[in-house]
């Protein structure tokens, strides 16, 4: 569980189930960043950096947990490495959200995708072994390191909702695989 505890999970959309996921990973002791698209999100969680979560059967026993919420542009300017990463985004949108940061990914990546939806998973399976493919003409010049990205197909049946941006109501207690 110790090695767990210490990952940095990044989360691709901050809809009902991307801070579902957020809480959850954030109470079992893991960082999380929450990647947002749109500046107008970002603007109205940067003040607070927090997703607040009222669990199943009990709105009165809220809890607020600290997440990073951050826009895709920033993980360029920072240089960040993804090593783990949810995809929590509706079915078309979830190869648009994966595209800008793909240069981000580790060559040890793990992806979970949590969309719903037929041949999604093919298309970002495609974009990320082309990207591999782009990593492998890059590092010819420094060295040889193996790309060992995989990609995770989830399906969940969790419910939730979102009450207004980054609170997430849980309504519906299920499993994931």
């Amino acid at each position: 569980m110790d090695q767990f505890k210490s990952k940095h999970w990044y989360i691709i959309g901050a809809g009902a189930i991307g801070c579902l996921w957020a809480c959850a990973l954030r109470e079992a002791g893991c960082e999380v960043s929450l990647i947002v698209r749109s500046k107008g999100k970002h603007d109205l969680a940067s003040c607070e950096q927090t997703v607040e979560y009222s669990p199943l059967f009990n709105d009165k026993a809220k809890q607020t947990f600290t997440v990073e919420i951050l826009e895709q542009k920033q993980l360029y300017r920072e240089n960040r490495t993804i090593s783990h990463l949810i995809i929590a985004t509706k079915a078309q949108d979830a190869l648009v959200a994966l595209n800008p940061i793909l240069p981000q990914l580790s060559h040890s990546a793990k992806i979970l995708c949590l969309s719903n939806g037929l041949g999604m998973h093919q298309a970002l399976l495609a974009a990320l072994q082309h990207q591999s493919e782009s990593d492998c003409e890059t590092e010819s010049e420094y060295g040889n390191e193996k790309n060992d990205r995989q990609l995770l197909q989830g399906v969940s049946s969790d419910g939730a909702r979102l009450d207004q941006p980054f609170k997430v109501k849980h309504t519906g207690l299920g499993h994931t695989y």
